[in-house]
């Protein structure tokens, strides 16, 4: 299923037991999902998803109706423009956030400093 190489008997694709490295065999069930995707890029589909965050997704979701990537690459099939990109406004909570966990350690950090120089 994957390219791999990999046979596996037609009985055990979507039976809730993830065979293949790639998820691909479980392309209609959750078994699959929670792998660690970056220890196999080589076999998933990447998402640029420019202005958010890049992540790798198996390649049983491409093509298949659901806007997985915000930037909807991985939809490229869909000729009707169902994926809007919506990455810069997906990004933007990240951005916030990071933004966020930035400024709360410049804050530590300064107040670490002055700790620091009391007790010279």
């Amino acid at each position: 299923l994957s390219g791999s190489g990999q046979q596996i008997p037609a009985e055990a694709v979507n039976d809730d037991y993830c065979d293949c490295t790639d998820g691909s065999d479980e392309p209609g069930t959750g078994a699959c999902a929670g792998q660690e995707a970056k220890e196999i890029p080589e076999l998933l589909y990447f998402c640029k998803n420019e202005r958010s965050r890049q992540r790798y997704i198996y390649p049983s979701r491409v093509n298949d109706g659901i806007c997985d990537c915000c930037d909807g690459s991985d939809e490229w099939l869909d000729s009707e423009g169902t994926c809007q990109n919506a990455c810069d406004e997906e990004g933007r909570g990240f951005r916030e956030a990071e933004r966020e966990r930035l400024d709360t350690w410049q804050h530590g950090t300064a107040k670490q400093r002055r700790l620091l120089i009391e007790l010279d």
